[in-house]
């Protein structure tokens, strides 16, 4: 069996595969304050739900945008399971094509992200994350990472609006019943929600012009169902793109996850 582990600004999703099929997921907050021993307690839990045993994983891989957590859920991993985790990054082989002008800046999340879509889907394609940041990758027809667009997620843009003005409420994020909003809670979910649907629609539109082919679009995170439901983009859901991403350059390398 082996782990991939997606940590993020909001969440630690956790993915076990076995015969090169995921049998099991789980999540766990992103929280700095965590010790690599809450994470351990944690992690052994999670597994011990999922009817999963520590000893049969073999190996393990780690793509993290929080470099202070990453040491921690590897120790972490290390004590429950005995295992060494190999984290996405310099020195280990992904598969990717990455045309940036500089490729070490790239998250390993969007390079795990890319090189599971392209395990399953035909290039040309455009992958939208939606996390703390909203994301738009370009992959080209060839199957190169050309380039990525970066805009502010959508709940930090309404959090951000409440902060800063200050006669807006805070409120949570939910479907808007219209449009235009009747109320100023509803004026501010239609703002939000249609607001990130009309921006990766624009988005798609012109990343797919600038690819010059038709494009497949992939999407992912937290409330990536509620913008969706919105866009007028023919846009696929699909969670597992990074987990599965991550399985593929296990395997590319075979050494993501040595016993301790």
């Amino acid at each position: 069996m082996v782990m991939t582990v997606s940590i993020k600004n909001q969440s630690v999703r956790f993915g076990f595969y076995r015969n090169h099929a995921c049998v099991a997921t789980f999540d766990l907050a992103s929280d700095i304050a965590r010790t690599a021993d809450e994470y351990a307690v944690l992690l052994a839990g999670g597994m011990s739900l999922q009817s999963l045993d520590p000893r049969a994983c073999e190996g393990a891989i780690i793509a993290s945008v929080q470099p202070p957590l990453t040491e921690r859920v590897a120790s972490a991993i290390n004590r429950v399971c005995g295992v060494i985790p190999c984290e996405v990054g310099p020195g280990l082989k992904t598969g990717l094509n990455i045309k940036i002008e500089n490729p070490a800046q790239l998250g390993s999340d969007l390079v795990a992200m890319s090189v599971g879509a392209l395990a399953q889907y035909k290039a040309p394609l455009l992958l939208v994350d939606f996390e703390v940041a909203t994301t738009v990758s370009a992959i080209d027809e060839n199957g190169a990472f050309c380039g990525v667009v970066i805009a502010p997620g959508v709940t930090e843009s309404l959090s951000s609006l409440s902060k800063h003005a200050a006669k807006l409420p805070e409120i949570s994020l939910s479907a808007p019943k219209c449009v235009i909003g009747k109320n100023t809670v509803e004026a501010m979910r239609s703002g939000a929600v249609y607001g990130a649907a009309s921006m990766v629609d624009g988005l798609v539109e012109r990343m797919s012009a600038e690819l010059k082919a038709p494009v497949t679009v992939l999407a992912s995170g937290k409330h990536c169902g509620l913008i969706l439901e919105k866009c007028k983009t023919d846009i696929r859901e699909d969670q597992m793109l990074v987990l599965d991403g991550l399985y593929e350059i296990y395997r590319k390398n075979l050494k993501g996850g040595r016993k301790k």
